[in-house]
């Protein structure tokens, strides 16, 4: 009787702590996904900004302003890693096809690089700039 009582109590005590630790689990789950939709609806917001001064400043802001803006950008934000901006041919400036500067995080300071701007890269047929496009 004694050992039945031991198994039934393991049986039991086992699928208690399974349930209660699937509850734990999705309890955290539920709660950091919340926290990840957050910080992505943050980027995203931040993205569009950018989006709506660079197309309404680009014909007279030259590069420095841009790369400081990015900079800081990506210096307050912990979740984003760099940022860039990629121009439609000609657009930003008359003698470039391919202006598409990227800034990233590199330690505690900012790197600009253009190895995105060129005919190799070609970044017009990369699926983030196409997405972009489809959606004006």
């Amino acid at each position: 009787a004694q050992i039945l009582l031991t198994v039934i109590s393991a049986t039991s005590s086992e699928k208690l702590v399974d349930e209660k630790t699937q509850q734990s689990m999705e309890a955290e789950l539920r709660a950091n996904s919340s926290d990840v939709s957050g910080y992505l609806q943050d980027v995203e917001t931040l993205a569009e900004s950018i989006a709506i001064s660079v197309a309404s400043s680009y014909t007279y802001t030259q590069w420095d302003a841009y790369e400081k803006m990015l900079e800081e950008m990506i210096a307050t934000n912990d979740i984003v890693l760099g940022s860039g901006l990629w121009f439609e041919p000609y657009a930003y400036d008359p003698e470039q096809q391919y202006y598409g500067p990227y800034v990233y995080k590199d330690g505690n300071s900012a790197v600009t690089t253009w190895e995105y701007s060129n005919a190799e890269y070609d970044y017009f047929t990369q699926e983030y700039y196409t997405n972009a496009m489809n959606t004006y």
